[in-house]
């Protein structure tokens, strides 16, 4: 592993683009896994209660791009100032 120090970087905002479609984890993995029992074990043990669903033909970067859209417009930055982003 390498560690790497970047001097002079600071966060000045975030911001994020969820889709807007979202659907119950336990009734999702109920139909993978066909066993209730087993889906609401996996539900409890990793805390997540419902997923975020994008509609076909949306990337991830459509969603930073969304994003970085907002960004501009609420907190008046113009495209040139934004230094980097952060996708994750």
């Amino acid at each position: 592993m390498k560690i790497q120090i970047i001097d002079g970087v600071a966060i000045e905002c975030i911001c994020t683009c969820l889709p807007a479609k979202s659907e119950d984890n336990l009734v999702r993995c109920t139909e993978v896994y066909g066993d209730e029992k087993k889906a609401m074990s996996i539900v409890k043990a990793t805390g997540i209660n419902s997923r975020r669903i994008v509609e076909s033909g949306t990337s991830s970067l459509d969603l930073c791009v969304k994003a970085a859209q907002a960004l501009i417009e609420d907190v008046g930055l113009a495209p040139e100032e934004i230094g980097a982003v952060i996708e994750s």
